[in-house]
């Protein structure tokens, strides 16, 4: 009996000991190619998406194979549906929302449900009804992405990308109602993330990671998968979400497609980079790499695939698609490696024998200068008309001039410019945001705004800006508070220049008059144009200066700040990873002497992860003293940053503060 039992035990622990093995027998689903051939369950030809009306920048972004139901979720033209198999598709418009860049572009489908019945967009739910998609109500905040989306017995999940899980309580009943078009649904959510991955911003903020698929089990337990650097957990009942362990999962970034568990021991999670299959109990999960599915990738770049394997798991996988051309590849190159330091344009007036004899240190590689101030005072000799007639023009410098003598000494000039905060502009009659109970809105006591969807901030004053400068010898722009207001009565913002900017995206008001009205733009689309617009303006490489944790979050919505959507249309994106602006709990596991270091390695490594090489991210770091004693400041404190950057994938960096706060960086970077 002894010898019995040994050798049961021993054969116990091998099989837990093995991998689940990976389920290649597909009995439902497809395969979409970048230039939309499909495929069916087996990867055999057949036939075509169709793609009449894309353009370069139409990528598959989601995909469900669900009974009865495939569908296919693009960038910017909607849904595809085929309810045959595979055999004919259909096209399912999702929200029209005209682009500059795009007169046709429908908003991009983030997550479909297990079913098929639901999708999100970047801040709303839609639901199937019918052949129609239609917005949900509820009350999940549009501060966040909407990142993953599923139906359980009960309730409804919705995934954020950094507040939790969401959970609303719906039935099959009603789900099913509202699909018939008999009730509407009307989701009231509430967090329940207790467990799941993140970090504290101080006591009162806790910032979570990315929520990127979820499943409920038949035995009512819920696996989420969580992102950019994936990990699995799981909850039962009303417990706290408890991490699952798999071997290998959490070793780099990626991003998590899809989770499927027809039991607790045949779970496979799709990875962008691979597909992960195992169990619950045993940590050492198989892993497939995707190239095992669909080659080296590049026929599935823009494309991807929605299976379900004989077991009755589903797989998703979108492949990613560069929209870098040669010209933007070029500008990045042009812009790529700079080490800058920052002058304003008073310290330029003032003491500009001591700005350009730092400057001639090896240590720098340029200058960044304002050329329009946060007062809205344009501080360089401009021409533009609308500013000199409002008073914005007060030049302490003549730009060809600075330029002159900064390229003469082989340096790099980087004007910045403040652009939504601005008082003088705030005064010109119909470019201010507005207020709910009339007039114009006033933010804090000495902050004035202007409103982004107004198209002559382009036309009158930002698009000869451009023109003007680079005519003038500049070698980038910087653009600063791009971005919506963030402090004071925001809910009373009220903007009153959709219409024009829907008119000029669709290309004229009589092609808007066949249309059923402006839609509401998200504030990152809002911004988006902007940038379009800004960027058809010059060859020059441009920038955008965005808060820290928007550097590394994909957290745009409360005031527009999307990093990947700047960095789709712009080519240098700027983080302000000043670490004194960061919350006094964030990384304060750490010791004192290691923060700054691991604050810049961690923001630069998830922000290079989402820009996947299609723009620049070049921060600014902190030269100035402020909360020394959670941070340090010094010549460790500067190198540390330095090399944080470096080590994160930074591509150079700008240093902000006084001007003797560069002297004393440069002074102790040399040391070195």
């Amino acid at each position: 009996m002894r010898l019995l039992f040994l050798f049961s035990l021993t054969a116990l622990t091998a099989v837990a000991d093995t991998p689940a093995r990976f389920n290649a027998l597909f009995r439902n689903g497809f395969a979409v190619t970048g230039d939309f051939k499909l495929r069916d369950a087996a990867f055999s030809r057949a036939g075509s998406l169709g793609s009449a009306g894309f353009n370069a920048h139409t990528a598959v972004t989601a995909a469900v194979a669900a009974e009865g139901r495939l569908l296919i979720g693009t960038s910017n033209r909607g849904v595809f549906a085929s309810t045959d198999g595979g055999r004919s598709w259909r096209h399912e418009p999702v929200m029209a929302v005209p682009m500059l860049s795009d007169a046709s572009n429908e908003r991009q489908v983030y997550a479909f449900d297990s079913t098929g019945n639901l999708l999100t967009h970047k801040h709303d739910i839609l639901l199937r009804t019918g052949d129609a998609w239609r917005q949900v109500k509820s009350n999940a905040s549009r501060s966040v992405i909407f990142t993953a989306i599923h139906a359980g017995k009960r309730a409804l999940y919705l995934g954020t990308s950094v507040n939790g899980l969401k959970v609303a309580p719906l039935s099959a009943a009603s789900l099913s109602a509202a699909i018939a078009g008999k009730t509407p649904l009307a989701l009231k959510f509430k967090t329940d993330s207790a467990g799941l991955p993140g970090k504290p911003h101080d006591k009162s903020l806790f910032l979570f990671e990315e929520v990127q698929a979820i499943r409920e089990l038949d035995d009512g337990s819920l696996l989420v998968a969580t992102g950019p650097r994936p990990a699995l957990y799981r909850r039962r009942g009303t417990e706290r979400f408890v991490q699952v362990a798999v071997e290998g999962l959490s070793d780099q970034f990626d991003e998590c497609k899809s989770l499927s568990a027809v039991s607790l021991a045949k779970i496979v999670l799709t990875c962008r980079r691979g597909i992960w299959s195992g169990s619950v109990e045993n940590p050492r999960w198989l892993f497939t790499p995707q190239s095992q599915l669909i080659g080296d990738g590049r026929d599935y770049a823009g494309g991807g695939y929605a299976l379900t394997d004989s077991d009755g798991n589903q797989l998703s996988f979108t492949g990613f698609k560069s929209r870098i051309d040669d010209a933007k590849r070029a500008r990045m190159q042009n812009a790529a490696g700079q080490r800058l330091m920052y002058a304003s344009a008073f310290s330029w007036q003032k003491r500009q024998a001591q700005v350009l004899s730092e400057l001639k240190n090896d240590f720098w590689t340029g200058l960044v200068i304002d050329g329009k101030d946060d007062n809205g005072i344009i501080r360089y000799d401009s021409e533009i008309l609308l500013a000199r007639s409002i008073g914005a023009v007060r030049p302490l410098y003549k730009m060809a001039d600075v330029a002159q003598k900064l390229h003469a000494i082989g340096k790099r000039l980087v004007v910045r410019l403040v652009i939504f905060k601005d008082p003088k502009l705030f005064e010109r009659e119909g470019y201010a945001i507005m207020d709910a109970g009339g007039g114009k809105w006033v933010g804090t006591p000495k902050e004035r705004w202007i409103d982004p969807y107004n198209p002559a901030l382009l036309t009158e004053y930002y698009a000869p800006m451009m023109k003007e400068l680079t005519e003038r010898g500049v070698d980038e722009i910087q653009l600063d508070y791009i971005r919506f207001p963030s402090d004071g009565p925001v809910g009373r913002c009220r903007f009153t220049h959709k219409k024009e900017l829907w008119q000029l995206a669709l290309g004229s008001a009589a092609a808007a008059a066949q249309q059923s009205g402006p839609p509401d733009y998200y504030y990152s689309e809002a911004l988006e144009n902007f940038l379009t617009g800004v960027r058809l303006a010059t060859p020059l490489p441009i920038g955008a200066d965005i808060y820290g944790y928007n550097g590394m979050y994909r957290v745009p919505g409360a005031i527009g700040q999307d990093l990947v959507v700047y960095g789709r249309v712009l080519d240098v994106i700027a983080p302000m990873h000043y670490s004194s602006h960061f919350g006094d709990d964030y990384m304060r596991h750490l010791p004192r002497d290691e923060r700054a270091y691991q604050l810049l390695l961690l923001a630069l490594s998830r922000g290079t992860y989402f820009a996947q090489g299609e723009f620049i991210i070049r921060p600014y770091i902190q030269a100035f003293s402020m909360k020394d004693g959670l941070w340090g400041y010094g010549k460790k404190y500067f190198a540390d940053q330095i090399k944080g950057s470096a080590d994160g994938g930074g591509s150079g960096f700008m240093f902000w503060g006084k001007l003797d706060d560069m002297m004393l960086v440069r002074r102790t970077q040399s040391q070195q």
